[in-house]
């Protein structure tokens, strides 16, 4: 795989969007209060990343990698429409896992696609790490 072999980058737009794609997991297998926020901050990543919005990247350890993009432009927000990483919310987990509706175990993470960005994602080091489960 080319990315274990470039696991600290540098990595294209093309590699970050992969990355997106490969760490998502589902609510059943969350482990973590901030899971949910983390699962949003990749469709974040994601739908930005393809909307061409210009961005800045750092590895921060072997296991993060911090991405922070600008304020998005009135084409670009209506390009990110045509986009989607199918994520889980707090409500998937509350209807999937949990059955009362008023467990506050997750902060749900949510952000004004208007404004710029920044959050974390897994490096491939991390991914392969947990073999599939929450990186978080």
């Amino acid at each position: 795989m080319e990315l274990i072999s470039k696991a600290l980058g540098p990595f294209t737009k093309n590699d970050l969007i992969s990355l997106c794609e490969r760490a998502v997991v589902p609510c059943e297998d969350w482990r973590d209060r901030d899971s949910a926020s983390a699962q949003n901050g990749l469709y974040e990543i994601y739908i930005r990343l393809n909307a061409d919005i210009p961005y800045t990247y750092r590895v921060e350890n072997e296991e993060t990698i911090w991405i922070s993009f600008e304020k998005p432009t009135d084409e670009q927000l209506e390009n990110i429409s045509k986009y989607n990483l199918c994520v889980d919310t707090v409500d998937d987990y509350r209807e999937r896992v949990s059955n009362d509706p008023d467990y506050e175990m997750f902060y749900p993470g949510f952000y004004d696609i208007e404004d710029a960005f920044s959050t974390y994602m897994p490096t491939e080091k991390r991914l392969l790490s947990v073999d599939g489960e929450d990186w978080y």
